[in-house]
């Protein structure tokens, strides 16, 4: 990039960092999302059969199915994924990546650092870690997995703002707990 545009970018600081990694799996996305509960202090904003995204102010982590987005915006899916169930993870620090990463500042010649880097993924992989997932099989036919799995079919069914509606009314009424109320929302 420096060579065509004629610049130096070396010293060019960082605003925006998405660290990411694609896995190959053995069975579609949509059963590895269903497994994916909360995080501590991220809110689950969204929820679909190709994603979930989970935000804080500064970072949102995104699970998603990388060959359905591929195929949405027509982009070229690669061969080596073709017929594959491609699971992307990402981490997208959105505002202030330095202080995310407790640096003083990040440059663009920092990209290329291997201990940055590498710090980086751990920070990736922590975050990873704080996402609290059901530890029961993958695709497994256990009466709760079905009975969660069918539940979720169902809020989904009868959507968002509904169930939205739905619970604060429950709470209006003292019907469930602030607490309770915050953590379904």
């Amino acid at each position: 990039l420096s060579d065509a545009l004629g610049l130096d970018l070396r010293p060019a600081k960082v605003l925006r960092l998405d660290v990411f990694a694609d896995f190959v799996l053995s069975r579609p996305v949509a059963a590895y999302l269903l497994h994916l509960l909360d995080g501590p202090r991220y809110q689950r904003v969204s929820y679909d059969q190709v994603g979930k995204r989970y935000e804080l102010k500064w970072r949102h982590l995104v699970f998603y199915d990388k060959v359905a987005e591929l195929k949405r915006k027509r982009g070229l899916v690669p061969e080596a994924w073709v017929g594959k169930y491609v699971l992307r993870y990402e981490m997208q620090m959105r505002r202030r990546p330095n202080r995310q990463l407790a640096f003083d500042r990040i440059t663009f010649a920092d990209l290329a650092d291997e201990s940055f880097c590498s710090h980086a993924a751990d920070r990736w992989q922590t975050e990873y870690h704080r996402i609290s997932k059901r530890r029961d099989y993958v695709g497994g036919v256990s009466a709760e997995t079905f009975k969660v799995d069918l539940q979720c079919a169902g809020l989904r069914e009868v959507g968002l703002a509904a169930v939205e509606t739905i619970l604060t009314s429950a709470f209006d009424q003292g019907t469930i707990p602030e607490w309770k109320y915050y953590r379904l929302r």
